[in-house]
């Protein structure tokens, strides 16, 4: 656990007590501490691994850096806001719909309004 950032240790603790428990496995993202002392993201998939029995004998588990992935989402998510910032500030209704007529994006005046 040491490993693991101190606001992902929660969340961990509460998965592994459950695979534990008779888990079947898990699949979360989280941060983990490398040998440079730095928090990387990793998504982790463990499996329980049965004998012919069914009586758990293992778990196996694999572990994905994604830490350039979540960075790519992280800004992507920062221009979604500022974005949103932005069109909330023009006085007028901005909207958009899909092409299903489901509402996709309104700023702050059409939401005011409607």
């Amino acid at each position: 656990m040491d490993l693991i950032h101190p606001d992902d240790v929660p969340e961990m603790v509460a998965v592994w007590n459950e695979l534990l428990a008779e888990g079947e496995g898990y699949d979360v993202v989280n941060r983990f501490m490398c040998a440079d002392r730095q928090y990387r993201w990793f998504h982790t998939s463990a499996d329980v691994i049965r004998d012919d029995a069914g009586n758990r004998i293992a778990f196996h588990g694999v572990m994905l850096d994604t830490t350039p992935l979540k960075a790519v989402e992280m800004a992507l998510q920062q221009s979604e806001q500022e974005m949103q910032r932005l069109m909330d500030t023009v006085p007028t209704i901005i909207w958009s719909t899909s092409p299903d007529g489901n509402t996709v994006f309104t700023n702050k005046v059409a939401r005011e309004l409607t």
